[in-house]
């Protein structure tokens, strides 16, 4: 088994192609061009970016359900402790958009 992340187009795995000089997929034959440290094809900076983007949104997702929940606690109260609690959500939302933003 290859320590190589697998193709991205079919998911085949990568070999080094002595003929050729290059990596090699096993399925697609797509090549990749060698890199002593197997960088080349371990290195997927766009995937690698977006798979830390999609954990940063799903923090954001957890913090924002949790808010839901609790507004919708508040909710069930009465006028004047909603209106308290309502500026208290306010408040939290800034404050995630103002994390996000820095």
């Amino acid at each position: 088994m290859s320590d190589l992340k697998p193709c991205p187009f079919c998911k085949g795995e990568f070999a080094f192609d002595f003929e050729i000089k290059k990596f090699r997929c096993d399925k697609c034959e797509a090549t990749v061009l060698p890199d002593p440290y197997g960088r080349t094809v371990n290195t997927r900076p766009i995937e690698d970016d977006l798979r830390n983007r999609i954990a940063e949104l799903e923090a954001d997702n957890a913090k924002f359900r949790q808010l839901i929940r609790d507004w919708s606690i508040v909710l069930e109260q009465d006028d004047l402790f909603q209106l308290w609690h309502v500026e208290i959500v306010r408040q939290a939302m800034l404050e995630i958009n103002k994390e996000r933003e820095e």
